[in-house]
Protein backbone atom coordinates (compact mmCIF):
# COMPACT_ATOMS: atom_id res chain seq x y z
CA UNK A 1 0.00 0.00 0.00
CA UNK A 2 2.82 2.47 0.72
CA UNK A 3 4.26 1.95 -2.76
CA UNK A 4 0.81 2.33 -4.32
CA UNK A 5 0.23 5.56 -2.42
CA UNK A 6 3.59 6.85 -3.54
CA UNK A 7 2.78 6.15 -7.20
CA UNK A 8 -0.96 6.97 -6.99
CA UNK A 9 -1.46 9.42 -4.08
CA UNK A 10 -5.26 9.40 -4.37
CA UNK A 11 -5.69 5.66 -4.91
CA UNK A 12 -8.90 4.16 -3.55
CA UNK A 13 -8.99 0.91 -1.59
CA UNK A 14 -11.64 -1.72 -0.97
CA UNK A 15 -11.16 -3.33 2.45
CA UNK A 16 -13.01 -6.62 2.93
CA UNK A 17 -13.31 -8.25 6.35
CA UNK A 18 -14.34 -11.88 6.78
CA UNK A 19 -14.93 -14.17 9.74
CA UNK A 20 -11.47 -15.46 10.67
CA UNK A 21 -12.75 -19.03 11.06
CA UNK A 22 -14.29 -19.12 7.58
CA UNK A 23 -11.12 -17.51 6.25
CA UNK A 24 -9.08 -20.26 7.89
CA UNK A 25 -11.41 -22.92 6.47
CA UNK A 26 -11.14 -21.40 3.00
CA UNK A 27 -7.33 -21.49 3.08
CA UNK A 28 -7.39 -24.98 4.54
CA UNK A 29 -9.43 -26.24 1.57
CA UNK A 30 -6.67 -25.18 -0.83
CA UNK A 31 -4.50 -27.91 0.67
CA UNK A 32 -1.72 -25.47 1.56
CA UNK A 33 -2.04 -25.93 5.31
CA UNK A 34 -0.29 -28.61 7.30
CA UNK A 35 -0.30 -27.75 10.99
CA UNK A 36 0.02 -24.09 9.99
CA UNK A 37 -3.12 -22.72 11.66
CA UNK A 38 -1.21 -19.85 13.32
CA UNK A 39 0.02 -18.54 9.97
CA UNK A 40 -3.49 -18.05 8.58
CA UNK A 41 -4.97 -16.40 11.68
CA UNK A 42 -1.79 -14.39 12.29
CA UNK A 43 -1.98 -12.92 8.77
CA UNK A 44 -5.72 -12.29 9.16
CA UNK A 45 -5.19 -10.34 12.39
CA UNK A 46 -2.14 -8.50 11.09
CA UNK A 47 -4.03 -7.43 7.96
CA UNK A 48 -6.96 -6.19 10.06
CA UNK A 49 -4.81 -3.96 12.29
CA UNK A 50 -2.77 -2.70 9.35
CA UNK A 51 -5.79 -1.68 7.32
CA UNK A 52 -7.77 -0.41 10.30
CA UNK A 53 -4.99 2.09 10.94
CA UNK A 54 -4.87 3.14 7.29
CA UNK A 55 -8.65 3.55 7.12
CA UNK A 56 -8.60 5.83 10.17
CA UNK A 57 -5.87 7.95 8.58
CA UNK A 58 -7.59 8.27 5.20
CA UNK A 59 -11.29 7.40 5.44
CA UNK A 60 -12.35 9.11 2.23
CA UNK A 61 -10.20 6.79 0.10
CA UNK A 62 -11.19 3.54 1.81
CA UNK A 63 -14.43 1.60 1.54
CA UNK A 64 -14.75 -1.09 4.21
CA UNK A 65 -17.35 -3.84 4.28
CA UNK A 66 -17.88 -7.38 5.51
CA UNK A 67 -17.83 -10.38 3.20
CA UNK A 68 -20.93 -11.73 4.95
CA UNK A 69 -22.88 -8.52 4.30
CA UNK A 70 -21.79 -8.50 0.67
CA UNK A 71 -23.02 -12.01 -0.15
CA UNK A 72 -26.34 -11.23 1.58
CA UNK A 73 -26.93 -8.19 -0.60
CA UNK A 74 -24.43 -8.13 -3.49
CA UNK A 75 -26.34 -5.67 -5.66
CA UNK A 76 -26.41 -3.01 -2.93
CA UNK A 77 -22.72 -3.35 -2.20
CA UNK A 78 -21.67 -3.46 -5.84
CA UNK A 79 -23.60 -0.26 -6.44
CA UNK A 80 -21.96 1.33 -3.39
CA UNK A 81 -18.54 0.19 -4.59
CA UNK A 82 -19.10 1.56 -8.08
CA UNK A 83 -20.24 4.86 -6.59
CA UNK A 84 -17.15 4.94 -4.36
CA UNK A 85 -14.88 4.25 -7.35
CA UNK A 86 -16.82 6.74 -9.46
CA UNK A 87 -17.60 4.18 -12.16
CA UNK A 88 -20.87 3.03 -13.67
CA UNK A 89 -22.72 0.04 -12.24
CA UNK A 90 -23.75 -2.68 -14.69
CA UNK A 91 -26.16 -5.50 -13.74
CA UNK A 92 -23.77 -7.89 -15.49
CA UNK A 93 -21.44 -7.47 -12.53
CA UNK A 94 -23.74 -9.79 -10.61
CA UNK A 95 -23.16 -12.56 -13.14
CA UNK A 96 -19.41 -12.59 -13.61
CA UNK A 97 -19.42 -16.34 -13.04
CA UNK A 98 -20.86 -16.64 -16.55
CA UNK A 99 -17.58 -15.21 -17.87
CA UNK A 100 -15.49 -18.04 -16.42
CA UNK A 101 -13.79 -19.00 -19.69
CA UNK A 102 -12.93 -15.38 -20.49
CA UNK A 103 -11.48 -14.88 -17.01
CA UNK A 104 -9.34 -18.01 -17.10
CA UNK A 105 -8.04 -17.09 -20.53
CA UNK A 106 -7.18 -13.56 -19.43
CA UNK A 107 -5.45 -14.29 -16.14
CA UNK A 108 -3.90 -17.63 -17.10
CA UNK A 109 -3.32 -18.52 -13.46
CA UNK A 110 -2.24 -22.13 -13.15
CA UNK A 111 -4.02 -22.57 -9.82
CA UNK A 112 -6.80 -20.03 -10.33
CA UNK A 113 -9.60 -22.54 -9.83
CA UNK A 114 -7.92 -23.90 -6.71
CA UNK A 115 -7.51 -20.59 -4.90
CA UNK A 116 -10.47 -18.69 -6.37
CA UNK A 117 -12.96 -21.41 -7.27
CA UNK A 118 -15.96 -19.48 -5.91
CA UNK A 119 -15.24 -16.62 -8.30
CA UNK A 120 -16.53 -18.92 -11.04
CA UNK A 121 -19.77 -19.67 -9.21
CA UNK A 122 -22.89 -17.56 -8.55
CA UNK A 123 -22.72 -15.41 -5.40
CA UNK A 124 -23.95 -17.69 -2.63
CA UNK A 125 -25.56 -16.08 0.45
CA UNK A 126 -25.11 -19.33 2.39
CA UNK A 127 -21.32 -19.28 2.01
CA UNK A 128 -20.74 -18.25 5.62
CA UNK A 129 -20.42 -19.82 9.06
CA UNK A 130 -19.33 -23.09 7.45
CA UNK A 131 -16.64 -23.28 10.10
CA UNK A 132 -19.34 -24.42 12.54
CA UNK A 133 -19.67 -27.77 10.77
CA UNK A 134 -16.38 -28.13 8.88
CA UNK A 135 -13.72 -27.20 11.44
CA UNK A 136 -12.86 -29.42 14.40
CA UNK A 137 -13.43 -28.11 17.92
CA UNK A 138 -9.67 -27.86 18.38
CA UNK A 139 -9.29 -25.80 15.21
CA UNK A 140 -12.08 -23.47 16.32
CA UNK A 141 -10.46 -23.08 19.73
CA UNK A 142 -7.07 -22.31 18.15
CA UNK A 143 -8.66 -19.76 15.82
CA UNK A 144 -10.50 -18.05 18.71
CA UNK A 145 -7.34 -17.93 20.80
CA UNK A 146 -5.17 -16.49 18.03
CA UNK A 147 -7.71 -13.95 16.77
CA UNK A 148 -8.04 -12.47 20.26
CA UNK A 149 -9.79 -9.13 20.64
CA UNK A 150 -9.55 -8.46 16.89
CA UNK A 151 -12.48 -10.87 16.47
CA UNK A 152 -14.86 -8.94 18.72
CA UNK A 153 -13.64 -5.60 17.38
CA UNK A 154 -14.92 -6.70 13.98
CA UNK A 155 -18.17 -7.99 15.43
CA UNK A 156 -17.42 -11.72 15.31
CA UNK A 157 -18.33 -13.76 18.38
CA UNK A 158 -15.72 -16.31 19.54
CA UNK A 159 -17.07 -19.71 20.55
CA UNK A 160 -14.35 -20.11 23.18
CA UNK A 161 -13.23 -17.47 25.65
CA UNK A 162 -11.07 -19.56 27.96
CA UNK A 163 -8.27 -21.86 26.79
CA UNK A 164 -6.29 -24.78 28.26
CA UNK A 165 -2.77 -23.96 29.39
CA UNK A 166 -1.37 -26.67 27.11
CA UNK A 167 -2.93 -25.05 24.05
CA UNK A 168 -1.56 -21.65 25.04
CA UNK A 169 1.91 -23.17 25.41
CA UNK A 170 1.70 -24.89 22.02
CA UNK A 171 0.54 -21.72 20.29
CA UNK A 172 3.28 -19.70 21.97
CA UNK A 173 5.89 -22.12 20.62
CA UNK A 174 4.39 -22.09 17.13
CA UNK A 175 4.05 -18.31 17.07
CA UNK A 176 7.67 -17.95 18.17
CA UNK A 177 8.77 -19.82 15.06
CA UNK A 178 6.35 -17.76 12.98
CA UNK A 179 7.68 -14.45 14.33
CA UNK A 180 11.20 -15.69 13.59
CA UNK A 181 10.12 -16.39 10.02
CA UNK A 182 8.59 -12.89 9.66
CA UNK A 183 11.73 -11.31 11.10
CA UNK A 184 13.96 -13.24 8.69
CA UNK A 185 11.77 -12.19 5.74
CA UNK A 186 12.06 -8.58 6.87
CA UNK A 187 15.86 -8.79 7.00
CA UNK A 188 15.94 -10.50 3.60
CA UNK A 189 13.83 -7.74 2.04
CA UNK A 190 16.54 -5.15 2.68
CA UNK A 191 19.41 -7.23 1.27
CA UNK A 192 20.81 -6.67 -2.23
CA UNK A 193 18.81 -8.56 -4.89
CA UNK A 194 21.43 -11.22 -5.68
CA UNK A 195 22.01 -12.08 -2.02
CA UNK A 196 18.25 -12.00 -1.38
CA UNK A 197 17.62 -14.60 -4.08
CA UNK A 198 20.26 -16.94 -2.68
CA UNK A 199 18.98 -16.65 0.89
CA UNK A 200 15.34 -17.20 -0.13
CA UNK A 201 16.22 -20.68 -1.32
CA UNK A 202 16.78 -21.70 2.30
CA UNK A 203 13.48 -20.36 3.68
CA UNK A 204 11.68 -23.74 3.25
CA UNK A 205 14.00 -25.08 5.97
CA UNK A 206 11.98 -23.09 8.52
CA UNK A 207 8.80 -24.77 7.31
CA UNK A 208 10.45 -28.19 7.68
CA UNK A 209 11.60 -27.27 11.18
CA UNK A 210 8.08 -26.14 12.08
CA UNK A 211 6.37 -29.25 10.75
CA UNK A 212 8.91 -31.57 12.33
CA UNK A 213 8.51 -30.24 15.85
CA UNK A 214 4.78 -29.44 15.80
CA UNK A 215 3.17 -32.60 14.52
CA UNK A 216 0.14 -32.46 16.84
Amino acid sequence: PKLIKKIIPNAKYLVINRDYRDHFLSVKKTGLLDKLEPVTIFEWKRAYYRWDKRVEEDKKNHYTFKYEDFINNPEKYLKDICHFLDIQFYPELLNLHKKRDVSLKQYKEKNSEVFHSNVYKPINASNKEKWKSELSEREIMIADFLAGKAATELGYIPKYKTFPFRLKLQMFARLSVLYLYVFIRLIISILPVKIRQKVKKHLPLINKFYLRFFKN
